[in-house]
């Protein structure tokens, strides 16, 4: 076993706590490192999943939406992802971008779950949802782990059925 003196022990937080600190940090961003960034959207891998941050402030027309699907594409190289995509600075979406994202725009997507922050992007979602049926499971949530969780959970039941 271990003496008493903290410089003996393997991981000494009493002797380097800062570099403990910084070790998290570094993990932490490594998880989240962006694998593209566009105008207008921030996308990388999390446990399996497509993440998208959509910029603050957007508002997404029909262009905005087909060169955001066209990277996602361009990301999943032919192959089908569940997709985290956090529009919660996200200001409005016109009815082409809904219509595109709706159809096109959602090939290669087993699920869709949407984080939303203020009540104007939890409208949005919810109105997309409502009036554009989109053909993948889709869910709305106002936090991260549960968005998460959903898509982790239809993605088990996707693995069930093969």
């Amino acid at each position: 076993m271990w003496g008493n003196n903290p410089d003996q022990l393997p991981w000494s937080f009493m002797a380097k706590p800062l570099n403990f600190i910084h070790l998290r940090v570094n993990t932490l961003q490594s998880v989240m490192r962006p694998l593209l960034e566009n105008d207008y959207a921030q996308y990388w891998m999390e446990q399996g999943i497509l993440c998208c941050r959509y910029r603050k402030g957007l508002t997404i027309d029909h262009s905005t939406a087909v060169a955001v699907a066209r990277d996602r594409f361009r990301l999943q190289q032919g192959r089908p992802f569940a997709i985290f995509c956090d529009i919660s600075g996200v200001k409005g979406i016109d009815i082409n971008a809904r219509n595109y994202l709706a159809g096109e725009g959602s090939m290669l997507i087993n699920a869709v779950a949407f984080l939303v922050g203020p009540p104007l992007s939890h409208v949005i979602s919810a109105f997309y949802i409502k009036t554009n049926r989109p053909p993948v499971p889709t869910g709305v949530f106002m936090d991260k782990r549960e968005a998460m969780d959903f898509l982790i959970a239809i993605g088990n039941h996707m693995d069930e059925k093969t």
